[in-house]
């Protein structure tokens, strides 16, 4: 009997859905140059059904991310060197936050605050036009919508005392526009946040304060802020605000070594739905050396340390959240020592095809 032949097939032959599976399992710069195989292959890298990988963690130096970067793929969980340098423009370094797939990255040699987007993974960038008001150090606050790119700025220096004013950029229009006022009883307060980036989290930018007592600081537009109260008496430490599941939340340490994360509910209430293992707790930090911090992403949050020892990764899985230890950054990439680390979460490929756009 004549054996069957079986026609040889072809990637392209696959489901989308597997080839993007497939695709999320290569590093960085595999990624990038798969890019340009076909037009198949380009539309699945920079396509929604890249959503079905979860964001990737980046660890950067927070003062040179051009030469300094490294990404962990969260389904090998292994670490890839990444050079930014083709995507950046120059001087370009100090990382501020992950937006989708894009990360945003301010003027490091500039008096005043100037930032620019990039796509890390394939190249490509823009920097953003100036502001209204150029202020130094103010709050930031960044999010992705269906029409596009937002960047928040709140407060601040600048050469008269402090700058009140708020300012939004919106890539869809493609401009500043001012925004809304910092009230007096909150000016002091925004004078200390050292420029941190917040949360916008159902059309409300959330802001930490990095002073004790910490209060939560928001904004609703226009001249609408409150505050809420933080757990544990504001004594909370080395805290971070993220958002999860539609809600901001805070990741903190509890005042007795353990690493809690709170939910706000309502106004002003705040539950606790997460605690990190005690036994991973003592990996993501050096006895008295930094202090662990928190970022996240679309089904996931990261804890990692500054000195890179460690990173404890919260994933949805299917209803339930789950815990797991990740390899710090020296042990699972060899990268070089003697700088602290900056966290960010990026979406590889959700927004290759928009930077220009921006």
């Amino acid at each position: 009997m004549p054996e069957k032949q079986v026609e040889p097939k072809s990637m392209d032959s696959l489901p989308p859905e597997v080839l993007s599976l497939i695709f999320s399992l290569l590093p960085p710069d595999t990624q990038a140059t798969s890019r340009s195989v076909c037009k198949l292959w380009l539309s699945l890298l920079i396509s929604p059904l890249s959503l079905s990988s979860p964001p990737w963690f980046l660890a950067m130096a927070p003062h040179d991310c051009r030469h300094h970067c490294y990404a962990r793929n969260p389904r090998l969980k292994k670490w890839h060197s990444l050079s930014l340098l083709p995507s950046l423009p120059a001087n370009f370094c100090h990382p501020v936050s992950g937006v989708g797939g894009l990360l945003l990255c301010r003027n490091a040699s500039s008096n005043s605050l100037s930032l620019s987007i990039c796509e890390p993974f394939f190249g490509g960038s823009r920097i953003l036009p100036p502001l209204l008001s150029p202020r130094r150090a103010p709050a930031l606050a960044a999010c992705v919508t269906q029409h596009g790119l937002q960047v928040c700025v709140a407060g601040g220096a600048s050469s008269s005392g402090y700058e009140r004013t708020v300012e939004v950029y919106k890539s869809w229009i493609g401009s500043w526009c001012h925004a809304g006022e910092v009230p007096d009883r909150l000016a002091g307060r925004l004078a200390v946040w050292a420029g941190g980036e917040g949360v916008w989290c159902g059309g409300v930018v959330y802001w930490m304060t990095s002073a004790r007592p910490f209060r939560v600081v928001n904004w609703k537009g226009g001249c609408i802020w409150g505050e809420v109260e933080v757990p544990t008496g504001g004594l909370i430490g080395c805290s971070g605000l993220v958002e999860r599941e539609g809600n901001v939340a805070l990741v903190g340490g509890d005042g007795f070594g353990g690493v809690c994360v709170w939910e706000l509910k309502g106004e002003g209430e705040w539950s606790e739905v997460g605690r990190v293992p005690r036994d991973m707790v003592g990996r993501l930090v050096k006895r008295g050396a930094g202090t662990h911090k928190c970022v996240a992403g679309e089904g996931v949050v990261y804890v990692y340390g500054e000195s890179r020892e460690g990173v404890v990764v919260w994933r949805k899985r299917e209803k339930e959240w789950e815990w797991e230890l990740g390899e710090g950054l020296e042990l699972g990439c060899g990268g070089e020592k003697g700088f602290p680390i900056k966290g960010v979460v990026v979406q590889p490929g959700l927004m290759a095809s928009c930077v220009d756009s921006f």
